[in-house]
């Protein structure tokens, strides 16, 4: 029962600040647009399959936000064309039917190996089969069904490829940046004043990620990405306020006056941060800021060079930790300038990418990572036999019961079964709430307006508005919406509009009832793989790291197939990490310590892909001749940090500390090519947060730099 209220609380929940009318408008316009032109044409059934198509592209985006790549929301668009036509083609053989749909289910259930979006694709696939080609047709009038379908899915795709959206996510970032102001006002207070405002503030900017709505948007992750760096260097602050207290107590002026300089900096330069993220659209430079910390660093260093004693063990402590907070600052300074990037802060917006992204290497799915699905202990494989068990006999239920439209309780069943309880049990409390507020708004509208065409295809528009504008808002809301606009869509071609949302809400509840007795009859595994998937992440991140630095050595055993294919790995088992977390995320009963590190350490996962790519990039325009000594080693430490990550992802115990900053400064004077140590700068500070945040304890007054 616990389980249950928590789930519906989480399911009824609302937050308002999440209405976006801007985003809403421009995802409603195509519905409505196609919806008008094929009634316009006097095709009813024409309008309303493109509108369909139409509305499930939409889904698709807003599931994918902020953006969705537009190979995925083509494949979206031709596999519900394609499912539409097969399932009118076979509608007249139910034997045939039934088995295809069983193929399509299991097929469907296996794309949540690679992440909620594509998961999402894969059950579209299913409800165009089951609900758009629930119809028997000849084979022309099948194709001509699905075409209409592609036809209002690629209206879809076009318009959120070619229309900009506003910024998004504007709570979350004034929190963010909130945060960044209490650990700038730290830097620059007395050393003896106590911090736990600053706390507080860390911790509000936390909840305001929270959200399990926001969870796999990649702009909150860069969000979380930057709040990680914001709380390393409040306890670097925290331990330098410890050393000048200290150096004040034997009244060392100079090296505190000097320290409190490079502090002055700091403050400066994490405020304009947050002045930054309140305004991504400021111009504003962290240039000049960023030379005069390292000058002052290096002032601060020369003086304790020629110190002896106490004072000089206290320097060296400052100088160390001041070294380490300059490579937060840069990691968070990395951060903050992909938050202001306008395409960061787009929502549902298809990219085409570039020209090697779509190269079908890049694009094919891992073969391999689905064989790592083929286990009974596996939640996708699970969930992949139980779709295309429940589906096809709710199915065969609703028939043989007359329901009047049994296409629904099919629909229900795969909309609302998930491969964990926790999301089942909010998203099926969430639709079965949605559906019963929208029946009822669907069925008081029709019945009292007796709306004309015109009149139906504005309320459409303002249904599909309001569900997409709402859908950040609440789960059950946007449902609401979305199931008002479908029963308008449907009016055109029913008369009784009482009875149809009547037996909309009946069929939802019975699939509903099914998909929760198709899980507890076999369910998945608590809290499943996360630490498995995690762990697998950082080794992955090690093996394509260490081919790429080795394709930077030019070694012959290192080619470009190999390193593609370590890159593809690397992509894969970060989507797999994100799917079991978000997975956990939903378990009513999660351990929100534990989620909270886990959703950090994807944060961190995702920054040393990228970190990696850009070295990868950078190799293969570098001409390496004469390699220093000191960059293999780095690269050696690099890959041995990462394995230790790994080990500590599955409970292992600490490893012994790699002292990855000292190693990049040695690089730094040996010489290395600078565009070559930005990257390696940002995999140096990634790691060292996972390292930090994989700590059982607190760090010590000596922490891994």
């Amino acid at each position: 029962m616990s389980q249950l209220t928590s789930a519906t609380r989480q399911a009824l929940r609302t937050d308002v600040a999440q209405f976006s009318p801007v985003i809403g408008l421009i995802t409603a316009a195509p519905v409505v647009t196609v919806f008008a032109l094929g009634l316009a044409g006097g095709d009813v059934r024409a309008a309303i399959s493109m509108a369909i198509g139409a509305n499930l592209i939409a889904v698709a985006s807003l599931v994918g936000a902020p953006r969705i790549p537009v190979s995925l929301a083509l494949a979206d668009a031709v596999g519900m064309s394609l499912s539409t036509m097969v399932g009118c083609a076979t509608s007249s053989s139910a034997a045939l039917h039934i088995a295809l749909l069983v193929l399509w289910c299991f097929g469907a259930g296996l794309l949540t190996t690679f992440g909620l979006t594509q998961a999402t694709v894969g059950t579209q696939y299913i409800v165009a089969f089951v609900v758009l080609g629930r119809f028997s047709a000849t084979p022309r009038d099948a194709f001509a069904l699905g075409l209409w379908v592609l036809a209002g899915s690629l209206v879809e795709v076009l318009a959120l490829l070619l229309l900009r959206l506003p910024p998004s996510l504007r709570v979350q970032r004034w929190g963010v940046a909130a945060a960044l102001e209490a650990v700038a006002d730290q830097a620059g207070r007395s050393p003896r004043r106590p911090t736990a405002d600053v706390v507080t503030s860390l911790d509000d900017a936390e909840r305001l990620l929270d959200t399990p709505s926001l969870f796999g948007r990649t702009d909150v992750q860069v969000l979380r990405a930057t709040l990680d760096q914001v709380r390393r260097c409040r306890l670097e602050l925290t331990t330098l306020a410890g050393l000048r207290v200290r150096v004040l107590a034997i009244g060392e002026n100079e090296l505190e006056n000097r320290v409190s300089e490079v502090l002055d900096v700091v403050t400066e330069l994490v405020t304009s941060f947050a002045v930054a993220l309140r305004h991504p659209r400021r111009e504003l430079t962290f240039e000049t800021a960023q030379t005069r910390f390292t000058t002052a660093v290096d002032h601060v260093a020369a003086l304790v060079a020629h110190t002896e004693g106490d004072v000089a063990l206290l320097g060296e402590q400052c100088v160390v930790h001041l070294r380490a907070l300059g490579g937060q600052l840069r990691a968070a300074r990395a951060l903050v300038e992909e938050a202001r990037t306008s395409s960061g802060w787009r929502l549902s917006r298809p990219t085409m990418g570039s020209r090697a992204e779509r190269s079908p290497d890049v694009r094919r799915f891992d073969v391999r990572a689905l064989g790592k699905e083929f286990t009974l202990s596996s939640p996708v494989l699970r969930h992949a036999i139980r779709l295309a068990v429940a589906v096809p006999v709710s199915l065969v239920i609703a028939h043989s019961v007359g329901l009047p439209r049994s296409y629904w309780v099919p629909f229900a069943v795969v909309t609302i079964l998930k491969p964990d309880y926790g999301s089942l049990l909010r998203r099926g409390v969430g639709r079965v709430v949605g559906t019963l507020l929208g029946a009822t708004l669907a069925a008081v509208l029709v019945s009292t307006l007796h709306p004309s065409v015109q009149v139906t295809v504005v309320l459409v528009g303002v249904l599909g508005f309001m569900a997409y504008s709402t859908w950040q808002v609440s789960f059950a809301v946007a449902i609401g919406f979305v199931t008002s606009m479908v029963l308008v869509i449907l009016s055109t071609s029913l008369t009784d509009s009482i009875g149809t949302a009547a037996d909309r809400f009946i069929d939802i509840a019975l699939g509903g009832t099914l998909a929760l007795l198709a899980y507890v009859a076999w369910p998945s595994p608590t809290r499943p793989r996360v630490d498995e998937t995690v762990a697998d992440m950082f080794r992955t991140c090690a093996t394509y790291l260490d081919a790429t630095f080795k394709y930077l050595w030019r070694l012959e055993r290192v080619s470009r197939d190999d390193l593609a294919a370590a890159s593809r790995g690397a992509r894969t088992s970060w989507a797999r990490a994100q799917a079991a977390v978000g997975a956990a995320i939903a378990e009513p009963r999660a351990d929100v310590e534990l989620i909270d590190r886990d959703r950090s350490l994807l944060a961190v996962g995702l920054r040393i892909v990228r970190a990696i790519h850009a070295v990868r990039l950078e190799s293969e325009r570098t001409d390496v001749d004469a390699t220093p000594a000191s960059l293999r080693a780095l690269e050696d430490a690099l890959v041995t940090a990462l394995g230790n990550v790994a080990r500590m992802s599955e409970g292992a115990d600490h490893q012994d500390d790699v002292r990855l900053r000292a190693l990049y400064q040695r690089c730094e004077a040996d010489g290395v090519s600078a565009s070559l140590l930005v990257h390696v700068d940002e995999l140096v500070n990634a790691i060292n947060t996972a390292e930090f945040l994989l700590r059982a304890e607190v760090p010590s007054a000596e922490p891994t730099i």
